[in-house]
């Protein structure tokens, strides 16, 4: 059968067999290892440096559940980060003009803010204009190729828009995970941004980091070309220490077909000693906890996949800089049983967290734990509630210096869960505050936790001082 391949995924290379992908990985790699290290660039900090420059996603959402809500959390994220960082850069993209106006005309109005002036339109092609989906409906519709298809999508886009990147997939708010970026060290090159792609994520993804490169002469490495599988999510940064989750080493260690990972991860990603790179690692979870998932819509199993409590590190570690003895902190998700139900979950990933625990503070790390209630919301048209973590250590942290500290930190605690988890975000503020930091609670997160992400999922820092 002649294979065939979506246009946007045209630079994809199938999986080739372990025996021969580490040398095809050494073969190319090189050009990101010599631009890493010669270079001087190094993995953008998770909580170290001034906040220069973000980069949100701004989807076309859902009309009955996450649109109006997902508008006004970023209105209100980008206020709160401008009050601190006033010189801050902000791009965005959105797959609508028309979303970016009404923004705008929210910050401007409502919020007393600058308008933003850095946008990316990108079309989702199989809902853009009317006249294309008056097409679909026909049954030569169905009877042309994708390849047609596309060709018909571009006409219309280009009588409309002629400066609207297009792709035929829709756009996704967690812009964290489709690529890492790195800034560069050296001076005279302050303002270079390299941003390493994996090898499978969303074409989305690498439209979205295309356009970054073409803007502002950022260097762009499609990692597809060397087999390293990774999330933005599952990798956090110190000053001079990586934490890295386990499923993200496990593709790793699969790709190259050897076991040296650290070397392989700070060669080509991050720009860190190998011996100051760390593994998130836990025994897995049973079948009988992760089929208990499902059937409470709990997002899915897949959010408890691999050997790490959950399935990206970000969603329940947020570094936050050196205590008084110099040591670094983590804090850790601490599940919380509000409710008195599902206890047998609530116990399985507390078991799974206190392994990491353990492991990050025989390794030197000061590991403080940090509510994370089980809740649960129902969702529009469905009978049965979702369940889920209220994961607060998803959050945005700034650490400029000793005594200019400010996090991020996404709200659970209102209308109908003010009551019962009120409390526990007045303990958090509390646990922040001991370490010096300014605390800011950004409203309404419990839609975007329905989709297995919180704060620090949907954004992306471009740029650290």
């Amino acid at each position: 059968m002649k294979k065939r391949n979506h246009p946007d995924c045209k630079n994809i290379i199938a999986d080739k067999p372990v025996e021969d992908a580490f040398a095809r990985i050494k073969s190319k790699a090189e050009q990101v290892k010599s631009t890493i290290t010669e270079g001087k660039y190094k993995i953008v900090s998770a909580c170290y440096g001034r906040i220069e420059h973000i980069l949100f996603v701004y989807p076309k959402l859902s009309a009955d559940t996450c649109e109006p809500i997902h508008e006004d959390l970023v209105a209100e994220l980008i206020v709160a980060l401008r009050k601190k960082n006033p010189n801050l850069r902000i791009t965005i993209v959105a797959n609508d003009e028309r979303k970016i106006n009404k923004l705008n005309t929210n910050l401007k109005n409502n919020k007393g803010s600058a308008v933003i002036k850095d946008s990316i339109i990108i079309s989702n092609l199989f809902d853009a204009w009317d006249n294309v989906r008056e097409l679909k409906q026909t049954l030569e519709w169905a009877l042309i190729g994708d390849a047609q298809k596309k060709r018909v999508f571009r006409y219309f886009n280009r009588l409309v828009n002629p400066n609207v990147l297009t792709t035929s997939l829709p756009l996704t708010f967690w812009v964290q995970d489709p690529f890492l970026v790195l800034n560069s060290l050296t001076p005279k090159n302050n303002d270079k941004i390299l941003l390493l792609e994996p090898d499978y994520f969303l074409p989305t993804g690498r439209l979205i980091a295309n356009h970054l490169k073409n803007k502002m002469g950022a260097h762009f490495i499609h990692f597809e070309k060397f087999g390293f599988r990774f999330e933005g999510g599952n990798i956090l940064a110190g000053k001079d220490f990586a934490l890295v989750g386990a499923n993200t080493v496990d593709r790793i260690k699969k790709k190259i077909g050897g076991n040296n990972w650290k070397n392989a991860v700070s060669e080509y990603l991050v720009g860190i000693p190998e011996n100051e790179i760390y593994e998130i690692r836990s025994s897995p979870y049973n079948s009988t906890i992760t089929g208990k998932m499902n059937g409470l819509a709990f997002m899915g199993s897949s959010v408890l996949e691999g050997e790490q409590p959950m399935f990206h590190i970000d969603m329940f570690i947020a570094l936050a800089g050196k205590n008084e003895n110099g040591e670094e902190v983590i804090m850790i998700g601490d599940p919380v049983s509000v409710y008195n139900e599902h206890d047998d979950i609530l116990k399985a990933v507390a078991g799974k967290i206190s392994e990491v625990k353990t492991s990050l503070t025989s390794q030197g790390f000061d590991v403080r734990p940090v509510p994370m209630p089980f809740t649960y919301m129902h969702v529009a048209k469905e009978q049965e509630p979702k369940w889920y973590f209220a994961t607060y250590n998803n959050c945005l942290v700034q650490i400029v210096n000793e005594k200019d500290k400010t996090v991020w930190i996404p709200q659970f605690a209102f209308d109908d869960w003010k009551d019962e988890l009120e409390e526990y975000e007045k303990t958090i503020r509390c646990k922040w505050n001991l370490l010096g930091f300014e605390v800011n609670f950004i409203h309404e997160f419990h839609l975007c936790a329905q989709y297995r992400g919180a704060l620090h999922c949907m954004v992306k820092c471009l740029k650290r001082t």
